[in-house]
C-alpha cells in the first residue's frame, strides 16, 4: 500500500468516519503506521477556516501544502475524512463562490498533494432525500438542529429557504452532481463506492481490495 494519504468523501451520513474507522483498523492489521482524523477532531491537521474570508481558497491550499511538507519524512498513512469538499469546497459552494473557483482549487490542491501519492474514496448515494430522513431519524433533533444551524447563515441558504430537511434536501440534490464533477477532474487514484449500507461487507472489501491491504 503505497497511499500516505487517504482522503474520504461525501453526504452527511454517507458512512464516511465508519469508512476510515475500518480502513484504520485494517492498516493496523496490516503493520502499517495510520493516523484517522475524525472530522470533528480538534487537532485536525487541516484547520476549519472562516468561510466567510474572502482569502480563504488561498488560506486552505496553504494548509494542504504544510501538511505536504510536515509529513514528508513521515512514513504513516493519513486518513482525513471531510476536508478535501465536504467542509471546504461545499462551503465555498454555499457561500457563493464562483463554481471556476471551486474546480481550480481542487485541481491545485491535487497537485500540491501529489508528493503523497493520495488515494480519493467517494461514498455516494443515489437517493440523497431517503438518505438525509435516514440521517435525520439516525441522528436525531438535536444534532440536526446543530447541523441546521451551521449552514443556516450562507447565501445558499439565505436565497433559498433556511436550513431545513426540506432544503438540505434540495440543497445536496444540486451538490451531489458538482461533487462528481470534481471526481472526475481528479488525477490521482480514485474510487467511487455507490451505496456502501446495501452490503457494508462487500463494499469494505472492495476498498481494502483498491488500497491492496489484506
Amino acid at each position: 500500500m503505497t497511499h500516505r494519504l487517504i482522503l474520504i468523501e461525501g453526504m452527511p451520513g454517507a458512512g464516511k468516519s465508519t469508512t476510515a474507522a475500518y480502513i484504520g483498523s485494517a492498516l493496523d492489521d496490516a503493520g502499517l503506521p495510520n493516523r484517522w482524523f475524525h472530522e470533528l477532531a480538534e487537532d485536525h491537521p487541516i484547520a476549519d477556516l472562516d468561510v466567510d474570508l474572502p482569502d480563504y481558497p488561498d488560506r486552505w491550499l496553504i494548509e494542504w501544502r504544510r501538511l505536504v511538507a510536515l509529513h514528508a519524512d513521515n512514513p504513516a498513512t493519513l486518513i482525513i475524512e471531510s476536508r478535501l469538499w465536504h467542509n471546504s469546497a461545499m462551503f465555498l459552494y454555499m457561500h457563493g463562490t464562483p463554481w471556476d473557483t471551486i474546480t481550480e482549487l481542487n485541481a491545485r490542491i491535487a497537485e500540491a498533494l501529489a508528493p503523497l501519492n493520495p488515494a480519493l474514496l467517494h461514498i455516494v448515494h443515489t437517493n440523497i432525500p431517503a438518505s438525509l430522513e435516514h440521517l435525520a431519524r439516525d441522528r436525531g433533533d438535536d444534532w440536526m438542529a446543530w447541523a441546521f444551524q451551521l449552514t443556516d447563515h450562507f447565501a445558499w441558504f439565505q436565497q433559498n429557504g433556511r436550513s431545513s430537511l426540506e432544503t438540505w434536501q434540495q440543497f445536496f440534490c444540486e451538490w451531489e452532481p458538482l461533487a462528481h464533477e470534481l471526481f472526475g477532474a481528479w488525477p490521482h487514484a480514485k474510487l467511487q463506492v455507490v451505496n456502501p449500507f446495501e452490503d457494508w461487507t462487500a463494499a469494505h472489501e472492495r476498498i481494502l481490495a483498491w488500497l491492496r491491504l489484506p
